[in-house]
């Protein structure tokens, strides 16, 4: 998914909307001291390579708002929702939206 991201962020760019991808350092926990650095962001978009329910995207979300007392940044959690289709990998993340190009375009329609 960071691939994906970096290349969604690389084409916004050229759209002069301007990303910061950061990639989740730890796969079962959130640090504190890093996400206190990603409270001055407006939008967060989180992306699952799996089902939205109960990933990483709502791990990150929950200990956001558990961090920010009052304002806090919008959380977009983005991922598989329905039962993954099989495929080669492009086609698999083409189907659910989470291709490069999908990405951009769910961002651009968002922050726009």
């Amino acid at each position: 998914m960071l691939r994906e991201a970096v290349l969604a962020s690389d084409y916004l760019r050229g759209k002069k909307i301007s990303l910061a991808v950061a990639d989740l350092p730890w796969l079962n926990r959130v640090d504190p001291l890093w996400l206190k650095k990603l409270l001055s962001y407006k939008t967060i978009i989180t992306l699952d390579d799996h089902y939205v329910s109960q990933g990483q995207g709502q791990m990150l979300a929950a200990a956001l708002a558990r961090l920010a007392s009052g304002r806090h940044p919008r959380i977009l959690s983005w991922g598989v929702e329905e039962i993954p289709v099989s495929g080669w990998n492009q086609e698999v993340l083409e189907h659910h939206k989470l291709d490069a190009r999908s990405l951009a375009s769910r961002i651009q329609s968002k922050l726009i």
